[in-house]
């Protein structure tokens, strides 16, 4: 499982791509401190920035997760994770996604 250290009032992203005829992906997250987490499609990632609407998925302030996620038909193959942390402590973040 990769770990990451994500610091105070930052992100970081990380590209994935999905396996065209599987539309489940399971996500497990464990963090130090509440971190936010999204998937955004790459053609999404402006709005994202921007703070947008993006049409992906997200999980808020949360510490740990272990989800399997259905990604809508329509979501592109090429996209993003991205680990937000907007409170005043690092956060040691252990990730692992997968297609199912």
């Amino acid at each position: 499982m990769p770990t990451t250290i994500v610091n105070p009032h930052k992100y970081k992203k990380f590209s994935y791509s999905t396996t065209p005829s599987r539309r489940r992906l399971g996500i497990q997250i464990e963090a130090s401190n509440p971190i936010d987490v999204y998937i955004v499609q790459e053609s999404d990632l402006q709005a994202w920035r921007n703070g947008r609407d993006y049409g992906g998925i997200s999980f808020k302030s949360t510490k740990l997760i272990d989800a399997q996620v259905n990604l809508p038909k329509e979501f592109e193959r090429d996209w993003y994770l991205i680990l937000e942390n907007s409170h005043e402590k690092a956060a040691g973040v252990h990730y692992e996604l997968f297609d199912l």
